[in-house]
């Protein structure tokens, strides 16, 4: 096993025993105040906990949070899933690098074109989250508000439900690879990339 996958592993380990009942402390809180989920109406002066709505066409409009912010970019992460699906549609094919999976060409090719056009401009990239930001043991890791349950759950048709992470947790054989997902209840495992579990976007914005 490499060590990229034993680390994933690890952490898959760890946080299965781990209910997150606890927000940060004070003195880690960002410099936001992140109780007050307010509509940003500039990207450009967005703060972590705003969010902006975003209408995606037949997928429905849906609402996206900002997690990270840079001189350049906004990353926003959609508050619940848009679809569901699996991360790997063909089992013959050994997709074990998140980049060449089906669900990766999906968010690049048919989701990115139901984008207003707005968002089309000034999208940079689209991805999903990944272990380290949603379970990272360290403050560089975790985004700051995945330290809060809330932020960690999506739903799919009304209800809490499972969706995929972008990390590789496991690989049985040349066909068979696991990657890691949230549980409904903001618990980490991982499963087969053949099974269909919901899709939570993370799209960076330029300012």
């Amino acid at each position: 096993m490499s060590k990229t996958l034993l680390k994933i592993k690890q952490t898959l380990e760890i946080v299965a025993d781990d209910n997150f009942d606890n927000v940060a402390e004070p003195e880690e809180k960002p410099a936001c105040d992140i109780l007050h989920h307010r509509k940003c109406s500039d990207i450009s002066e967005a703060c972590l906990g705003d969010y902006i709505e975003i209408d995606l066409g037949s997928y429905g409009t849906f609402t996206a949070t900002a997690h990270q912010i840079n001189d350049k970019n906004v990353m926003f992460i959609f508050d619940d899933c848009v679809t569901q699906m699996p991360m790997q549609k063909d089992e013959t094919v050994f997709a074990a690098n998140w980049a060449y999976t089906s669900l990766s060409k999906w968010l690049w090719g048919p989701f990115r074109s139901s984008f207003p056009s707005w968002l089309e401009k000034r999208c940079v990239e689209v991805n999903i989250p990944s272990v380290a930001q949603i379970f990272g043991s360290t403050a560089d890791e975790r985004l700051p508000l995945m330290r809060s349950m809330r932020y960690r759950i999506a739903e799919w048709n009304g209800g809490p439900t499972i969706y995929w992470l972008r990390d590789v947790a496991r690989i049985l054989d040349l066909r068979t690879v696991c990657f890691a997902y949230v549980g409904a209840y903001g618990d980490a495992d991982y499963d087969n990339a053949s099974y269909s579990y919901g899709v939570r976007p993370e799209i960076w914005i330029a300012k």
